[in-house]
């Protein structure tokens, strides 16, 4: 689980275009580590 906020806040402060950076958190990171660590 803390890999994952660690991975989100990297993206989040990335040097990346504000809504690139947000299509990138919600449609490739939060949907990978949902197949990883299920709830």
């Amino acid at each position: 689980e803390e890999i994952r906020w660690s991975t989100i806040n990297g993206m989040k402060s990335a040097f990346y275009p504000f809504d690139a950076r947000l299509h990138i958190i919600n449609e490739i990171i939060k949907p990978a580590y949902a197949r990883l660590l299920p709830d």
